[in-house]
């Protein structure tokens, strides 16, 4: 445990506040970590046909001496050939090349913790391999310049406006206000010509087969990560750490708003599920992560 903790400590994150800025108010939940802004590319998998005009991609992340999957989510609108990246990972340059065969990113939709490659689709090298003059919109609850350098121009909401790759889908969305601001988090369903999809950040994941690295392979399941489908067990950890039981509570009941939608599949941040179980794995997943 004191290695696998030391391990954590190296993690992607740079951890909690500590020394000469201990002092300052600390801030609360997922907020209290602070990814690298802008990193290297990852290596990361081909974009997988998922239906028509969606693509799943599955990157990787680094913890300390740990790799664990990242998924991307490439929409794109038929009519347009914009393209909305959900869950944005950085690409290779190949990739990228491949990404522009596609069509134009004019979307960066971050509805979970990972930002961290963000500010990469603003800049003006990703601007120039497109030919584009103006940088995507980026769609997000928090304003990501200090922690990310990135710029957010639309805020992402219930019954807001959405951008035009996921209103191709019909997409509909819930946020989840329960949480604080800092670390909120949303779902988005997408209608699809294979069945619905759920889209998740963290909130849900999929790890029935291990990956990664041989570290992250021991490891991941000790932490929890394990199973079809599992609310992120540090993701609730961090986020309940200082909630009453009635928040707790308030929590369970915001998350369990997706029992009303109907989907087959599960395009998560961290892993999928494409077999039509996802609607019973996320069922389950709710009732054992509260009970």
């Amino acid at each position: 445990i004191a290695f696998a903790g030391a391990l954590l400590s190296g993690y992607l994150f740079e951890g909690p506040l500590c020394g000469a800025q201990a002092d300052q108010q600390q801030p609360k939940g997922m907020a209290s970590f602070v990814e690298r802004q802008n990193p290297a590319p990852m290596p990361h998998g081909p974009f997988e046909f998922v239906s028509d005009n969606l693509w799943y991609v599955e990157g990787t992340a680094k913890i300390g001496m740990m790799t664990f999957p990242r998924g991307m989510v490439v929409c794109r609108d038929p009519s347009t050939r914009e393209l909305a990246l959900i869950n944005p990972i950085r690409l290779s340059p190949d990739g990228e090349r491949q990404l522009a065969e596609l069509g134009k990113v004019a979307d960066v939709v971050r509805i979970g913790f990972h930002g961290m490659d963000v500010a990469h689709y603003q800049s003006k090298d990703f601007a120039d391999a497109q030919g584009a003059s103006n940088p995507p919109a980026v769609w997000s609850f928090q304003d990501l310049r200090e922690k990310y350098g990135a710029v957010v121009t639309h805020e992402l909401t219930e019954d807001g406006e959405l951008p035009s790759a996921l209103r191709a889908f019909n997409a509909r969305v819930i946020v989840l206000g329960t949480l604080p601001k800092e670390s909120m988090e949303a779902l988005l369903l997408l209608e699809t010509g294979n069945g619905n999809a759920l889209v998740s950040g963290d909130c849900f994941q999929s790890h029935e087969k291990p990956r990664g690295n041989l570290m992250s392979r021991w490891l991941m399941p000790v932490f929890g990560f394990r199973g079809k489908c599992v609310i992120g067990p540090m993701w609730l950890k961090i986020l309940t750490k200082e909630m009453d039981k009635t928040q707790v509570l308030a929590l369970k009941e915001d998350i369990s708003r997706v029992k009303d939608w109907q989907f087959e599949s599960l395009l998560s941040g961290h892993g999928c599920i494409r077999d039509g179980t996802a609607k019973d794995g996320v069922v389950k997943a709710v009732d054992v992560a509260f009970a």
